[in-house]
């Protein structure tokens, strides 16, 4: 039966099984499996699936994580996100940072989900520009940068900061000598559980003295 219904799928014929047949034939190049569909598909069969349905995901994922191209306002809601994120992987800071409340506000920064102006003025009518979206207290952009290593809208965030970027010198000595720019870098890449303890805290306290994330 099986073989009878996919000889009956046509390119034109837009169904379920015409999905399959060209995910199969044209996403994934294996027309040899969906021609040999009516027989039972072995281990091989779905291994082979299974590793050619990863390559593919990991290499659109690749690809739109390093497009280059702006919309007409120059945002790209990207171009902050692929600075610390260039492999397909489970991070581990979901693992080392044990407190959830923390977890959910450094996820929300590293995907830009939160209510800083750099993402807020991407919605107004018309678009904010990008160099428009400023902190109403520092007059800078009011980005995930700026939020971590700059904002002095709180001095309990001033302070909270500086207590921070010791901590961090002293567990890496050369943190100090690193560029603002590579600070971030670093930072968000939260590759450690050294590093992941001390950066919930530091959360935390930022998004308490800012009232929300």
């Amino acid at each position: 039966m099986c073989k009878r219904k996919t000889s009956n799928v046509t390119q034109e014929k837009k169904c379920w099984l015409g999905n399959i047949k060209q995910i199969l034939t044209e996403s994934l190049g294996l027309p040899e499996i969906w021609n040999n569909l009516g027989t039972r598909l072995t281990g091989k069969h779905l291994g082979i699936i299974n590793t050619t349905l990863k390559s593919v995901y990991k290499f659109q994922w690749e690809k739109y994580i390093n497009r280059t191209d702006n919309g007409p306002m120059g945002g790209n809601k990207l171009r902050t996100y692929r600075k610390f994120k260039n492999v397909f992987m489970t991070e581990n800071y979901l693992s080392y940072m044990t407190n959830n409340t923390a977890r959910k506000y450094f996820a929300r920064l590293r995907t830009s989900a939160h209510s800083l102006r750099i993402e807020t003025g991407r919605h107004t009518v018309p678009k904010t520009p990008v160099d428009a979206r400023l902190c109403r207290h520092c007059n800078k952009i009011d980005d995930e940068f700026h939020f971590l290593l700059e904002c002095s809208k709180s001095p309990d965030s001033v302070t909270a900061r500086r207590t921070f970027l010791n901590q961090m010198t002293t567990l890496y000595p050369d943190f100090t000598n690193m560029t603002k720019s590579d600070q971030f870098i670093f930072i968000m890449a939260a590759d450690n559980e050294d590093k992941c303890m001390l950066l919930q805290s530091f959360i935390m306290s930022l998004v308490r003295n800012r009232g929300s994330l």
